[in-house]
């Protein structure tokens, strides 16, 4: 939908405001607040308030989560009466406008009339707005959505990335402000305009999921039933593969494998091993979705591999990790590489197992590899256990045509996926774009249902 601008602008006199309704007032957020004393507050620090008295169950203390969750029920951070007392300059109440000051800054939420008596966290600053000029939900846009004001607070620090909100910073950002009729209807405005393209985003985003859950099962049945629906099957008697065609062998890695091995990390101190590295050298960072890994942690020189420092594979390994939180997942890989000791590398018999094919088969086993590793201190799931792996084998040939098959069908929903993503980021941007639009007099909204 098209919207109009105003009938009549201003110059603003703020450069990269630029011209500005001409009914319009540039202001600071400090001339938006009950007095110029006390109506900004950042909770209590360091001696002031101290983590260990915060769990007596007397008086809660609001924290960054429940201005996130917009949920001013859940947290079990209290303190005593006694401490509540000393510490009441930093008591909220009902209709206070609380802001997230650190790690995740700029969330915002205005405390409900029945939330109970508490404390700020130290995490969090407490305005106090005059309700006469300002429209606390215009306000929580123009902060927590438009991106305005934490623009300009970065201008602040420098450009840097800011992970703190200061009392003195946040009150002299610039504020445009309409009047407060005016206020209201944008604020209303954007509720539902931010609602319907959320719903839309939310209806994309789900169809990702199906998609994906189609990906997955499609793999899945194809890699251990086949290609043809009309094949006679047999139990395999192995949980994960359930029945399989009868002329498909079942079997374990290690009747397949020609070489299960871990790999090693060159000692990062002997520079020499790096420098001009040519070579791809994996981690459990480097896994993902993909068939094939293609993100390595580093680049590693034949020198490396020469003096045993470094393990090569080659083209066609299987990789797995067998250790740490992401343990069992799965990918080959297309070149040359080598990887570090959480990852294990598997060569199998070309004549008897085509590589992409049983990347396919084992990427479905991930989460059940995960569940059967050991996981007492650090998960483990090594080369003994790994070789001792299960696998379904159908003759070379049908390896061969399943893999194309995957490769190409598989294509087909990546490529989908891909789309609606892509639609999703537009919708996002669209909701940036109008937000800011709306706050900054860009459009007139007074009219709209």
């Amino acid at each position: 939908m098209k919207y109009n601008g105003y009938p009549k602008y201003k110059t603003s006199r703020v450069d990269w405001l630029g011209d500005v309704p001409q009914h319009w007032e540039v202001k600071r957020l400090k001339d938006l607040l009950i007095s110029s004393k006390g109506s900004i507050k950042t909770g209590p620090f360091g001696s002031q308030l101290l983590t260990s008295e915060m769990y007596d169950n007397e008086i809660k203390v609001y924290n960054q989560r429940n201005v996130i969750d917009k949920d001013f029920i859940s947290g079990d951070n209290y303190i005593s009466r006694e401490k509540f007392i000393e510490l009441k300059e930093f008591q909220t109440f009902p209709g206070d406008f609380l802001i997230t000051t650190r790690g995740t800054i700029g969330k915002c939420a205005i405390l409900p009339q029945d939330a109970e008596v508490g404390i700020l966290h130290p995490c969090l600053m407490r305005l106090q707005t005059n309700k006469c000029k300002v429209n606390d939900r215009f306000l929580e846009t123009l902060i927590q959505e438009s991106g305005i004001v934490l623009e300009q607070l970065k201008i602040k620090s420098n450009g840097t990335t800011i992970d703190v909100i200061y009392q003195d910073s946040l009150k002299n950002v610039i504020i445009l402000i309409p009047p407060l009729a005016e206020q209201e209807a944008i604020a209303g405005f954007l509720d539902r305009e931010t609602r319907r393209i959320d719903d839309l985003a939310a209806k994309k985003k789900r169809l990702v999921e199906l998609l994906r859950e189609k990906r997955s099962a499609l793999i899945s049945q194809t890699v251990t039933k086949g290609l043809d629906p009309s094949a006679s099957m047999k139990p395999s008697r192995v949980d994960w593969l359930g029945d399989v065609p009868k002329h498909w062998e079942v079997s374990k890695i290690n009747r397949n494998a020609t070489r299960v091995q871990t790999g090693n990390t060159p000692p990062t101190a002997e520079e020499q091993y790096y420098q001009d590295g040519t070579i791809p050298w994996y981690g459990p960072s480097s896994f993902n979705d993909n068939i094939f890994l293609s993100d390595p942690v580093k680049l590693i020189n034949k020198q490396a591999i020469i003096d045993g420092a470094a393990r090569i594979f080659s083209a066609g390994t299987l990789m797995i990790v067998g250790i740490g939180a992401t343990i069992g997942k799965v990918s080959s890989i297309n070149a040359d590489s080598s990887c570090n000791q959480q990852v294990t590398g598997i060569n199998f018999n070309r004549t008897k197992i085509d590589t992409k094919f049983i990347t396919y088969q084992l990427k479905q086993l991930e989460l059940t590899i995960r569940a059967m590793a050991p996981s007492a201190t650090l998960a483990i799931f090594d080369q003994n256990k790994i070789s001792n792996l299960w696998i379904a084998v159908p003759p070379l040939s049908e390896q061969e045509a399943i893999a194309e098959f995957l490769d190409r069908e598989t294509a087909k929903i990546d490529n989908l996926i891909s789309k609606v993503e892509q639609a999703v980021d537009k919708l996002h941007e669209y909701r940036t774009a109008i937000i800011s639009a709306a706050v900054t007099g860009k459009i007139d909204v007074r009219e709209t249902r």
